[in-house]
């Protein structure tokens, strides 16, 4: 009995570790600090044209990340500060996890695809860079 007390105060002195963790890949969107497993993706850094949000992550692993959600893309009819936003299912691809500045490990390539319908004069996929962001 002493003994299992004795495991059970040394085990409460050992630090927490971090639910994060430090082994895990980040996805940075658009300028703001990189998360794991981010429910909200930015696509369109410059105007926020287009965005996904809802992400479920069916995989995220050290090489690459796979999720899905809904997309929000601005119309841009007539002009784009007149547009509407309208809903795509959107497939996302995290993929080029590179050591970054910080130490942290960033994914630094986002594809996504429309799985559905898909905006009229937009390619079915596309990709774009992420930059290190932490």
């Amino acid at each position: 009995m002493k003994r299992l007390v004795l495991l059970i105060l040394a085990l409460a002195l050992i630090p927490a570790i971090p639910a994060t963790g430090a082994n895990k890949v980040r996805l940075a969107s658009c300028g703001n600090k990189p998360s794991y497993k981010p429910k909200r993706v930015i696509i369109a850094c410059g105007d926020g044209a287009f965005v996904v949000l809802k992400l479920e992550w069916s995989k995220w692993s050290r090489k690459t990340a796979i999720g899905r959600g809904t997309g929000k893309v601005n119309t841009c009819e007539p002009s784009c500060a007149e547009g509407k936003f309208e809903s795509y299912k959107v497939k996302l691809t995290a993929g080029k996890p590179t050591q970054c500045a910080k130490g942290d490990r960033e994914f630094t390539r986002l594809t996504y695809t429309f799985t559905d319908k898909k905006p009229k004069g937009v390619s079915r996929t596309g990709a774009v860079p992420r930059p290190c962001n932490g």
